[in-house]
């Protein structure tokens, strides 16, 4: 075999090996946990949850929604 040809062959083993190690990159990337972004609820999907447990509520208090507001907060400090 001459130098050429032991030089194409190195070369053509390398190529394979970078090219799994992109596709392994790839796969960890696409396994590691996504990060979302943090999305409060709305005064409709607070309502909607009151709803849920007292049938006769026609509007959402300030109380409630200041409840709400706090645990939304710490459930985002909790969960980063």
């Amino acid at each position: 075999m001459t130098d050429r040809e032991l030089l194409q062959q190195a070369l053509d083993a390398l190529e394979k090996h970078v090219h799994e190690y992109e596709t392994i990159q790839a796969i960890k990337t696409r396994l590691e946990p996504q990060k979302k972004e943090w999305v409060r609820l709305t005064d409709k999907e607070m309502f909607d949850c009151l709803v849920q447990t007292d049938y006769a509520a026609v509007r959402l208090p300030l109380g409630l929604k200041l409840f709400a507001e706090f645990i939304e907060a710490k459930l985002k400090e909790k969960n980063g």
